[in-house]
C-alpha cells in the first residue's frame, strides 16, 4: 500500500464515512424534531377522551350482555312455571316429560347448561348439556333408586341410551331449592359447584304452586360461569385494559378477562371460590380500592406502570348483587390520534425526500474516486492485470484502492496456477452443497435437481420410497446425540446397500430420506423394501433395534405429478408409523428394561417388589382398578432412568461423591423423558419424575412438598424405602421388619405422608403377621 507520509501529493481529508455521517446527523435531527412536534400536538386530550369513552362503552356493553344472561333463566322459568302449575304438562307421563324438557333446553341459549325441575316427593327431572354441547335427559325418581341418570336424547327427543349415573340425593336439600322454596318467589341462588362437571353453576329458580296454592316444587334453569370469562376475555382484547365481575359482599369472581380460574381445585376435586384479591395484580386490587372510598363510578386511576379509566356499574336482581368493573388503558390510539399519525409521516416523507436530495448532491461529489475504483476494476476483471488506481487523497477510498493495487499484484502472480485451484475448489464446493455431511447420501438441495432430471417418460415407471427412523428422538434424549448419529448412518447404509446403483438416496431431514427408483414397478419396489427391512433386523444402537417408517407409491403415467406421488409415499410412511408406534414403543421400553436389568441383576427384583407393594398399597385405599394398573406400572418403571447411569456407578453401594449423587439423581429426569416419549407411558411420567421428592420439600428434582407431589409417587416412595430397608436385613425376622416400621415412623412428616405411612405400616404388619 502507498504510505502518504512518502508522497506529500496526497492530502489529509476528512473521512467519507464521517461526512456522511455528519450530513445525516443534521437530517436525522430536524427529522426528530418534527416527529416529535406533531406526535405529541393534543395527545393528552385526545387519549383521556377515547379511554373514558371506551371504559363507558366496554362497561354498558357488560353490562348488557350480563343482564340478558341472568334474565334469559329468569324468563325460561316463568314460562314454564306457568306450564307446569297450570297441569299442561304432566310429569308423570315419561314420553311427555322427556319431550318436554329436551325441547325446551334446545329452545334455550348456549349459555343455559341445565333445566330441571325438583319436586316436594323427592322426584327430579329435567335436561343438560354436556361437554359434547350434546343434550341428556336426567331421570332420578324411586325407579332410579335416587340417584340421577342421564340418557342420550333419540331423534323424537325421548331418552335414548344410557349415559352415566351419579350418587343419589336428594333435590330438597339443594340451596337453590331451599331458598326459592323458603322466600316463595322468584329468585337467584348462591353460586355454587356443579355437580357433575367441574365449573361454578348459577341457578336462576322459580317454585311452583298447585291450584290450592301448594307447593308442588322448584323449576331451576342453570348456567356455568365459564363463558363469562371467555366473554369478558374478548371484549376487552382491543382496548389493552380489563373486565371483571365480582359479588359484591364477599368480592369473589364471578367472571374476569385476566386469564384467570374463577375458582381453584384442589386434590380431591372440591372447589374453592376465588376472590379479587387472589387476583395478584396491584393495578387491579388498588382501582378496585378507590372505588370503595369514593364511591364514584367513573373515574380515572393513576397505576403503577399506566393509567387506566374504570367505569363500575352494579347489577341487582332477586339475589344477587354484583358490581361490574372494566377499565380501558389511557394509551389507546383513536381517530384524533391517527389524524396526527398521518400529518406526521406526510412531514416524514418530505424531509426524507429533502434529505435523499442533499445526500445525492453531496456524495456524488465524493463518488468520483469510487468510480476510478470501478473502472480500474472492469479492466482487471476483463483481464488487463496491469492496471492500478491512482490515489489522490487518503481517505478510506484511497485505502480500498491501495489495497487494490496490492490484489492486482498477487493476482498476477498467482495467474498461471488459477484454472487449477479453481478447478479443484469447485469440485470440493460441489460435493459438499450436495452431499450431507453425517451420512454422504445426497441432501435435499441437491435431491430435488435430480428428481427433475429424472422425471422423464424414459424413466417411467418411477417410484419413490420414503422413509422415517423410529425413535431418533429417545436416542438422542436418552443417550446422547452421538449414538444419535450412528443409528442415522447406520440407517443410511441400509439404504445404500438395499438399493440399486442406478436409484438416487437422500437425507432430506432429521430422521427423513427418500428413494428415487427409476424404471421399477411397484412389485420391484417392494422387493427393495423387504430388503430394508430384513437389513434392519439386526443392527441396533444401545441395544435399540433400529426401525424405520417406510411408504412408497410409483408414477406409471406422464401425466401423474411426481410431487404427488411423493406425497402419497409420504403419507403412506405416517401410515406405517402410526401402525408400528405401539410395537416399537413396547420393545423400547423393553429393551431398556433388558439393559438396565443387565447392568444390576437387582434392579429386576426391586421393580418387581416395589410394583406389588404399589399394587396392593392401591387396593388398600380402595383406588380405582385403572388407577391401580398405572400405580403398578409406575411402580414398576420407577428406576428406568437408571439406564443412563455408568455400571460401576450402578453397582456402588456407598461412599458415593458429590458428582456422583448428582449423576444418580438425574435418573428421575430420564425417565421422565423417556417415559413422556410413548403414548402408553405417558400418564406415568409425572409419577416417576417425582417419585424422589420429600414430603417436607427437601428431595430432588423439583422440590415438591406435601400435596403437591403426585399421589402415586407417594406411594412409590413408602414401597421403594421399604423394600431398600428390607434387602439389606441379612435375616427377615419380626423385629427387624418393627425396627423398618419404627424408621419409617419417624421419617413420616418428613420424607413421606405421614397419613399414607400409617396406612403402608398397618397393611404392611398385617401381611408380615407383625403385632403392634
Amino acid at each position: 500500500m502507498m504510505n502518504h507520509e512518502k508522497n506529500p501529493e496526497i492530502k489529509r481529508s476528512i473521512s467519507i464515512r464521517s461526512r456522511i455521517i455528519i450530513i445525516f446527523s443534521v437530517f436525522t435531527m430536524v427529522f426528530a424534531i418534527s416527529i416529535g412536534c406533531m406526535y405529541f400536538i393534543n395527545w393528552m386530550a385526545l387519549a383521556k377522551e377515547t379511554a373514558e369513552v371506551m371504559s363507558y362503552d366496554m362497561n354498558r356493553e357488560i353490562s348488557k350482555q350480563t343482564d340478558r344472561l341472568v334474565t334469559e333463566p329468569y324468563k325460561t322459568n316463568e314460562v314454564n312455571q306457568k306450564l307446569l302449575s297450570g297441569g299442561v304438562i304432566d310429569i308423570s307421563d315419561e314420553e311427555e316429560r322427556q319431550k318436554y324438557f329436551t325441547s325446551v333446553l334446545q329452545s334455550s341459549g348456549s349459555q343455559i347448561y341445565s333445566f330441571t325441575y325438583g319436586l316436594e316427593s323427592g322426584e327430579y327431572y329435567g335436561a343438560r348439556r354436556n361437554e359434547e354441547n350434546s343434550i341428556e335427559i336426567i331421570e332420578n325418581n324411586a325407579e332410579t333408586a335416587g340417584k340421577s341418570v342421564y340418557y342420550s336424547v333419540n331423534e323424537d327427543l325421548t331418552a335414548g341410551d344410557f349415559v352415566m349415573r351419579t350418587e343419589a340425593f336428594d333435590v330438597r336439600t339443594r340451596d337453590w331449592y331451599i331458598s326459592t322454596k323458603q322466600s316463595g318467589k322468584p329468585t337467584y341462588a348462591p353460586i355454587y359447584k356443579n355437580f357433575v362437571v367441574n365449573d361454578l353453576t348459577l341457578s336462576a329458580a322459580w317454585p311452583v304452586y298447585d291450584a290450592k296454592g301448594n307447593l308442588e316444587g322448584v323449576v331451576a334453569t342453570h348456567m356455568l360461569l365459564t363463558g363469562i370469562n371467555e366473554y369478558l376475555t374478548e371484549i376487552v382484547n382491543q382496548t389493552e385494559g380489563y373486565a371483571y365481575i365480582i359479588d359484591k359482599n364477599s368480592e369473589e369472581l364471578i367472571g374476569n378477562s385476566f386469564h384467570q380460574e374463577n375458582y381453584s381445585s384442589s386434590e380431591d376435586g372440591t372447589l374453592s371460590r376465588n376472590k379479587l384479591s387472589d387476583v395478584g395484580s396491584l393495578d387491579i386490587l388498588r382501582g378496585y380500592e378507590q372505588y370503595k372510598e369514593t364511591k364514584e363510578d367513573n373515574y380515572l386511576y393513576r397505576g403503577e406502570k399506566q393509567n387506566f379509566y374504570i367505569k363500575v356499574t352494579e347489577y341487582h336482581a332477586e339475589g344477587l348483587d354484583w358490581v361490574i368493573v372494566s377499565a380501558a388503558s389511557s394509551q389507546l390510539y383513536m381517530d384524533r390520534v391517527i389524524s396526527n399519525i398521518q400529518i406526521t409521516v406526510l412531514i416524514i416523507i418530505i424531509v426524507l425526500l429533502l434529505s435523499i436530495f442533499s445526500y445525492y448532491i453531496s456524495t456524488n461529489r465524493m463518488i468520483k474516486p469510487i468510480k476510478n475504483l470501478i473502472t480500474a476494476m472492469e479492466e482487471l476483471s476483463s483481464g488487463d492485470l496491469s492496471k492500478r488506481v491512482t490515489i489522490e487523497k487518503y481517505d478510506e477510498i484511497g485505502t480500498i484502492s491501495g489495497m487494490f493495487n496490492q490484489m492486482a499484484d498477487r493476482m498476477n502472480q498467482l495467474v498461471n496456477n488459477l484454472e487449477d485451484n479453481v478447478q479443484e475448489r469447485t469440485s470440493q464446493i460441489h460435493y459438499l452443497s450436495c452431499h450431507d455431511t453425517l451420512t454422504g447420501l445426497m441432501n435435499r438441495r441437491c435431491f430435488e435437481d435430480t428428481i427433475k432430471k429424472i422425471d422423464t417418460k424414459a424413466s417411467l415407471p418411477i417410484s419413490i420410497i420414503f422413509a422415517d427412523v423410529n425413535g431418533l428422538k429417545m436416542v438422542n434424549d436418552v443417550f446422547g446425540h452421538t449414538s444419535g448419529d450412528i443409528l442415522i448412518k447406520k440407517v443410511a447404509d441400509i439404504l445404500n446397500k438395499s438399493c440399486r446403483s442406478e436409484d438416487a438416496v437422500a437425507r432430506v431431514g432429521g430422521d427423513e430420506f427418500i428413494v428415487l427408483l427409476p424404471n421399477t414397478e411397484v412389485p420391484e419396489v417392494k422387493m427393495i423394501v423387504e430388503r430394508i427391512r430384513n437389513g434392519l433386523v439386526n443392527e441396533r444402537v444401545n441395544n435399540i433395534r433400529c426401525s424405520i417408517a417406510i411408504g412408497y407409491d410409483t408414477k406409471m403415467s406422464s401425466y401423474e405429478d411426481i410431487e404427488k406421488i411423493m406425497g402419497n409415499a409420504e403419507n403412506e410412511m405416517y401410515k406405517d408409523k402410526t401402525f408400528s408406534r405401539k410395537s416399537f414403543a413396547d420393545d423400547a421400553i423393553n429393551t431398556i428394561i433388558k439393559s438396565l436389568q443387565e447392568k444390576n441383576q437387582n434392579i429386576k427384583t426391586h421393580s418387581n417388589h416395589v410394583a406389588e407393594l404399589c399394587e396392593r398399597m392401591g387396593k388398600t385405599l380402595g383406588l380405582p382398578q385403572p388407577e391401580i394398573k398405572k400405580l403398578l406400572d409406575a411402580g414398576l418403571l420407577h428406576d428406568i432412568g437408571k439406564i443412563v447411569i455408568e455400571n460401576n456407578l450402578l453397582n456402588k453401594k456407598e461412599g458415593l461423591t458429590e458428582h456422583e449423587q448428582q449423576q444418580l439423581m438425574q435418573h428421575t429426569v430420564v425417565g421422565y423423558k423417556i417415559l413422556k416419549l410413548f403414548d402408553h407411558t405417558l400418564d406415568l411420567a409425572d409419577d416417576v419424575y417425582a417419585h424422589h421428592e420429600k414430603w417436607d420439600g427437601s428431595g430432588y428434582p423439583k422440590g415438591l412438598k406435601g400435596h403437591e407431589i403426585p399421589l402415586n409417587a407417594r406411594i412409590i416412595a413408602l414401597a421403594e424405602t421399604y423394600d431398600n430397608k428390607r434387602s439389606m436385613m441379612n435375616e427377615i425376622t419380626p423385629e427387624n421388619i418393627k425396627q423398618i416400621f419404627c424408621e419409617m415412623m419417624e421419617e413420616s412428616g418428613k420424607y413421606f405422608d405421614p397419613e399414607l405411612t400409617e396406612v403402608f405400616i398397618t397393611m404392611m404388619g398385617n401381611s408380615e403377621n407383625i403385632t403392634s
